[in-house]
């Protein structure tokens, strides 16, 4: 889906060749460094926003467990707590680093796995998602591959638990299941 999608918008005329060759520019090796001074500074910036900050992360935490459960629905047993560690840790060493997003467990796991994906589709996802941000290469991946594109994929593997919690619950609680997810 995601080659069909990039191959009409090019058709089509719908990607930017200026937008791609500007995300060239900033191409290049650019290792992690620590920025406690940064997050120090940031924090009287940061603190308007704590009124959504704290739910979103509350948020964030029910979805790690929830993508946990669906990996256990498909057969995948991961202890609970040194996934939600790992994940902890990782988040705030990101912190860090300058990274203003939370680390979240992989999304879809049903879904890849039903299409056959195992360790190594993992491994090859996460060092490739490492050497795009090691080369600065995300936003190049962003203007070439155009949003709509992107979507149905997501849908399809993100919609892998819903459809499971759907089919395993009664017929007259799947409108208020379908509703709330």
């Amino acid at each position: 889906m995601l080659a069909t999608g990039t191959v009409l918008a090019w058709a089509f005329g719908l990607q930017d060749r200026a937008a791609i060759a500007a995300s060239m520019q900033s191409f290049g090796f650019n290792p992690p460094t620590v920025h406690i001074d940064s997050l120090i500074q940031g924090i009287p910036h940061a603190l308007p926003y704590l009124a959504s900050a704290v739910p979103l992360g509350l948020a964030n935490y029910i979805f790690d467990l929830e993508n946990i459960e669906s990996a256990h629905a498909a057969g995948d047993e991961y202890k609970t707590r040194q996934i939600m560690l790992a994940n902890g840790i990782s988040s705030i060493i990101g912190c860090f680093c300058g990274n203003p997003y939370p680390v979240t467990v992989y999304v879809g796991h049903a879904g890849w796995k039903s299409l056959g994906a195992g360790i190594g589709y993992t491994v090859a996802t996460g060092l490739s998602m490492f050497l795009i941000s090691l080369f600065a290469h995300g936003q190049f991946v962003q203007d070439v591959s155009p949003r709509a594109g992107r979507g149905p994929s997501d849908c399809g593997i993100g919609g892998q638990p819903v459809r499971r919690d759907i089919a395993s619950r009664p017929c007259a609680k799947r409108k208020l299941l379908f509703v709330c997810a």
